[in-house]
């Protein structure tokens, strides 16, 4: 998994270096942890950047900020995919400059960016009738997730025209498109970086519900990817997003990962609410044992039904309901309930969510 960076930004200064009022302050979440000269360098390297200036005039700062602020501005600007992530910093008199690299021509740019901007068009006309931010990301997250395939090496996969233009992607370019869609919305949401344990670099989101943070990772809720499993190869519809990875707190998803954002001097928000958690929103979380998912999959099968997802409170619980499963419980149900003589039953698990799905194939 890899995280390489891509810099873009916007954001309005007054006299003095003091943020003025914006709309795109309720959206751009790094840049409003900067102030004074910092949130005017970030300003200018939005404005240069967007107009995609070979030199881009910096009236302030110093080397080493210029290349921190250049990563927020990253951070928070998934549009500007035609930068690099590199510059020269050169100095004149007080004045410092970044010359940044562009990996593409003004016209290959202006190209892709009307065919971006129109599919930002059409998620906004295909959530219209969605009225909470809740659907709103799901809609998105769904989308993602049926759209686009993990390949390592795909063209432009540390940006969005990985997934809006060619469908192929790493987690740097689900997290980013992700982060372009809820923006076109109006939903703060910004890209984190850091490591899963053992897996090396990685990138996700953080996305603001309703004055709520949740730590929410598209990639690994393509089912596809996180664990080899899709709808090719027998796996229900119904099953192939994984919503646990969608609004999760700090706890959950720290479970299996580092992120990297503080060394770049900025703070993340707290995830601590569980209100947007898929699986409590649909009665499928489990606390005080593993009993109430037996009954809830005995009722699924009794009604024809052949797939069920749960999310249990602890290790424990969890363990306990694996126990079960393998010891052939679930498939004794489905044989009884389906009046099958011979049936094949197949789970997916994910230890760091305390997740179990099933299905009948």
């Amino acid at each position: 998994m890899d995280i390489r960076g891509i810099f873009g930004g916007k954001s309005s200064t007054v006299a003095g270096g003091k943020k003025k009022p914006s709309e795109d302050d309720a959206i751009y979440y790094y840049g409003r942890q900067l102030s004074g000269v910092d949130h005017i360098v970030y300003s200018q390297l939005v404005m240069g950047l967007k107009k995609m200036e070979p030199k881009i005039g910096l009236y302030g700062g110093d080397f080493d900020s210029v290349s921190r602020i250049s990563q927020l501005v990253l951070a928070d600007h998934p549009e500007i995919f035609w930068f690099a992530g590199a510059g020269q910093v050169t100095q004149k008199g007080s004045q410092l400059f970044f010359s940044p690299f562009y990996t593409m021509s003004e016209g290959v740019k202006n190209n892709r960016q009307k065919q971006l901007e129109q599919a930002a068009k059409n998620f906004k006309r295909s959530v219209r009738g969605r009225k909470t931010s809740y659907d709103r990301l799901q809609a998105a997250f769904t989308w993602l997730v049926k759209n686009t395939t993990y390949v390592d090496g795909a063209p432009d996969n540390q940006n969005i025209c990985s997934v809006f233009l060619n469908h192929k992607s790493v987690c740097a370019g689900y997290a980013k498109s992700l982060q372009y869609l809820l923006q076109s919305v109006g939903i703060e949401c910004l890209y984190v970086w850091g490591d899963v344990i053992g897996k090396g670099r990685h990138g996700w989101n953080i996305v603001n519900l309703d004055g709520a943070y949740y730590q929410t990772d598209v990639t690994l809720g393509d089912r596809s990817f996180s664990d080899g499993t899709s709808v090719g190869n027998g796996l229900p519809a119904e099953l192939e997003a994984e919503y646990g990875y969608m609004c999760m707190t700090d706890e959950e998803a720290r479970r299996d990962r580092i992120e990297n954002v503080t060394e770049l001097g900025v703070t993340l928000p707290a995830c601590i609410s569980t209100a947007m958690n898929y699986y409590r929103r649909n009665n499928l979380f489990f606390a005080g044992g593993a009993q109430g998912a037996w009954i809830n999959m005995e009722q699924r099968l009794s009604k024809g039904e052949t797939s069920w997802c749960y999310q249990f409170a602890s290790e424990y619980e969890y363990d306990m309901f694996l126990q079960d499963i393998d010891g052939g419980r679930y498939t004794d149900l489905a044989l009884r309930h389906l009046k099958k003589n011979r049936i094949s039953t197949c789970t997916s698990r994910i230890p760091s969510l305390y997740v179990v799905i099933g299905w009948v194939r």
